[in-house]
């Protein structure tokens, strides 16, 4: 490329030069031309093939000229199109990093959560409100199974100690509903549909729809 530009810039000063140069003989040149009592005979056909050779000297500059300055261009555009696609490679890698970035984030929200709701399960598994223990058990477990399903590479000892806590509030909750036989305090949520919910995770732990506690969430009232 930078040899190209070189050769290209001389052979442009070149052909200015001899355009500059023709002007400057253009007036003798005509003269010579339309003259025939000065031009001789003989040397008529001199003059005509010097005319000749410099017209085709200049039609082979501007071709040259058009040549290298097709190639110039091309290798500014090739160079362009270049920086374009590793402007986009990086763009593309940051903005995978940035999702990268907010997935732990997210998950990291989560387990935090997770962990308040499991302290405060703890806390209201000795009460004498086991239905709002039952759904702040289940709101622990929907969040500890979005970490779980964000794990990839994670720690095996943090996965199992996850997975420990998520069993150990299902067999709670399971032992919950066993025990009581009253209605859940809070009207808009049907005991007997925690019940057989708790039930099914219990027999697919591995394979928990943690979506469909999402209603759960919404309608949970921590209560101190």
């Amino acid at each position: 490329m930078k040899y190209i530009n070189i050769l290209h810039y001389f052979l442009t000063i070149g052909l200015i030069i001899t355009v500059i140069v023709l002007l400057l003989n253009q007036n003798k040149i005509q003269n010579q031309l339309s003259d025939d009592s000065v031009i001789e005979s003989v040397n008529y056909p001199f003059e005509e093939r010097n005319m000749t050779l410099i017209l085709t000297l200049i039609g082979v500059g501007f071709g040259l000229f058009a040549l290298f300055t097709f190639g110039g261009v091309k290798q500014l555009f090739d160079a362009k199109v270049e920086e374009v696609n590793e402007r986009y490679n990086k763009a593309k890698k940051d903005n995978e990093t940035h999702h990268k970035r907010m997935n732990r984030l997210e998950k990291d929200l989560n387990y935090q959560l997770a962990e308040i709701l499991y302290d405060k399960a703890s806390t209201l598994r000795s009460g004498d409100s086991p239905s709002v223990y039952v759904m702040v058990a289940l709101a622990a477990c929907e969040k500890y199974t979005q970490v779980l399903s964000d794990c990839e590479d994670e720690n095996q000892k943090f996965i199992g100690g996850v997975n420990t806590r998520v069993s150990s509030l299902l067999d709670e909750i399971t032992k919950v509903i066993g025990i009581t036989n009253r209605d859940v305090e809070t009207s808009s949520i049907d005991f007997d549909r925690f019940k057989k919910r708790v039930e099914r995770i219990s027999a697919q732990l591995n394979s928990i729809d943690f979506a469909k506690f999402n209603h759960i969430v919404s309608k949970i009232k921590i209560i101190d």
